[in-house]
């Protein structure tokens, strides 16, 4: 037995281990609710920008309490179950999107990044890269604080982040060759309005770099956009 098993079963003496899907114990995910959300096809929703472009935003699991347990403790606690998992969905998600990409990770506020230690998008999505062969730049970065998301519905969301991200211009500027080659697919975690993703958009759009849509590993059943597309 690894010296991590030997924690991991100390542990769950003291905090009783159970799947999050399926509540089954002794297990932190198991093989087969894991196996049943990554085999559903991604959900994929055509959206228009606030610039009047249509795009395509691929998620794949259907947020619900379960999953926030997973998403949560991929984030926060750095649990290896939750974070494959997540990057697995990242992975289904990304296969609607057949040509090489830049994946540009939503940016992580410092405030977040004090909080867990770590870029927890620009990790996630690197790793998602090793596995696609698509480069990973931190194009988009915050240029203000913003109020947390938790409780706004979707109108407070969009006024929240108005013009709260950028594009770096140091990254630009030293990776334009991948920008002029290929087109952006932004990563996010969850869309729950899709508020966030659109703010993404439209700092791409300032900045004139073309982009493919966006992908997520979870996504609000109460997802709506203003203007879907028919």
């Amino acid at each position: 037995m690894s010296l991590g098993s030997i924690f991991a079963s100390l542990a769950s003496l003291i905090i009783p281990v159970e799947c999050p899907l399926c509540a089954k114990p002794d297990e932190v995910l198991c093989a087969s609710c894991r196996k049943r959300a990554l085999c559903i096809a991604p959900h994929r929703q055509s959206i228009f920008t606030k610039q009047q472009r249509q795009i395509v935003i691929s998620s794949q699991l259907r947020f619900d309490d379960a999953i926030s347990r997973i998403i949560l403790g991929a984030k926060d606690d750095a649990n290896p179950h939750f974070q494959r998992m997540v990057i697995d969905a990242l992975l289904s998600a990304r296969s609607v999107f057949s040509e090489r990409v830049v994946l540009v990770p939503i940016p992580t506020t410092a405030r977040a990044r004090r909080k867990r230690g770590r870029d927890f998008m620009f990790e996630i999505t690197q790793e998602l890269a090793s596995r696609t062969g698509d480069t990973v730049l931190s194009l988009l970065s915050c240029t203000r604080k913003v109020s947390s998301q938790k409780n706004l519905n979707a109108n407070e969301r969009s006024r929240n982040l108005l013009n709260a991200f950028a594009v770096n211009p140091r990254v630009a500027r030293e990776h334009q060759r991948y920008i002029s080659s290929y087109q952006i697919l932004l990563v996010d975690d969850v869309v729950t309005t899709g508020a966030t993703m659109l703010e993404g958009f439209r700092a791409l759009d300032a900045y004139g770099a073309r982009y493919l849509g966006g992908i997520s590993a979870a996504y609000s059943l109460n997802w709506s956009m203003s203007r879907p597309s028919h």
